[in-house]
């Protein structure tokens, strides 16, 4: 973000079935702050944007 570095670690979740198309096609993707500097980033971020 701009010429600052932020360190982030994500996990993506696939629902998989034979059964429902729709599930199949659900992809949820979650990411966290890999380090105190990147949380406080995001902090500042949402205070920013109530």
């Amino acid at each position: 973000m701009g010429d600052e570095i932020i360190s982030t670690y994500s996990a993506v979740l696939r629902f998989d079935t034979a059964r429902g198309i729709t599930l199949s096609e659900l992809r949820v993707e979650l990411i966290f702050p890999a380090d105190d500097k990147t949380a406080e980033f995001f902090r500042a971020l949402d205070r920013e944007n109530p």
